[in-house]
């Protein structure tokens, strides 16, 4: 499980995670979502989504790429175990979901996260890699 580190926030929950590319950065935001949802995936995955985000900057993409996610986990109950990130910009990235299908009697409940929020989002390049932070509402 990818590491990151909550941020002191009082009503709701933030995260800041580093990685050393931008590929890995958004891999890694959708990992920790999912781990905060409910744990890590017991497998690889049997489920396979292709998903493509735009966003106005890097910090506007990363707020609409963990929304597809939550999206994704809420309407369809696919819990993200891989992420294949096959093209990422500032401004558009396009991936390949692993998942599988999330089930409460199997799978740990976690958060309930109901949205990502933009208070705070960042995308930055920090010494030898990139640094996120994101909020989520709860």
């Amino acid at each position: 499980m990818p590491d990151y580190e909550f941020l002191d926030h009082t009503a709701d929950l933030g995260i800041r995670l580093t990685a050393p590319d931008l590929p890995g950065l958004y891999a890694k935001s959708a990992l920790v979502l999912a781990d905060l949802l409910s744990g890590p995936c017991r497998g690889p995955g049997d489920r396979n989504r292709r998903v493509s985000v735009e966003g106005e900057d890097p910090a506007d993409l990363l707020v609409n790429w963990l929304r597809e996610i939550l999206f994704l986990f809420w309407s369809e109950g696919l819990l993200v175990c891989q992420v294949r990130i096959q093209e990422v910009s500032g401004t558009f990235l396009t991936a390949e979901i692993l998942g599988e299908t999330f089930r409460p009697d199997t799978h740990p409940v976690g958060e309930e996260i109901k949205a990502v929020t933009w208070h705070q989002a960042r995308v930055a390049r920090e010494n030898n890699g990139w640094t996120a932070q994101v909020i989520f509402d709860v």
